[in-house]
C-alpha cells in the first residue's frame, strides 16, 4: 500500500479485513457474481514475502438496461 495513494478506509482497515471491504464494494456496485477470496501466504518466514489476498468475481452477463 502506498499511503499517499490509498483512501482513508483502506489505510484504517487491517490487512486481513481488506478482502471483505473489496467484497462489499463489489456487492454495492452490482453486476458481479459472489466474490471468492483466496489467500496466499509465504511458506517460510526466513525467506520472507508479503501475503497476497485476491478477491475474484465475474461480471454477470446482464447488468441491466445499460449493460456494458
Amino acid at each position: 500500500m502506498f499511503p499517499t495513494k490509498a483512501v482513508r478506509i483502506w489505510q484504517e482497515t487491517p490487512e486481513e479485513e481488506r478482502p471483505a471491504l473489496v467484497t462489499a464494494y463489489l456487492h454495492a456496485a452490482g453486476g458481479f457474481d459472489r466474490p471468492v477470496v483466496e489467500v496466499h501466504r509465504p511458506r517460510s518466514r526466513w525467506f520472507g514475502g508479503d501475503p497476497l489476498w485476491a478477491v475474484i468475481a465475474r461480471r454477470l452477463e446482464h447488468v441491466g438496461p445499460t449493460s456494458l
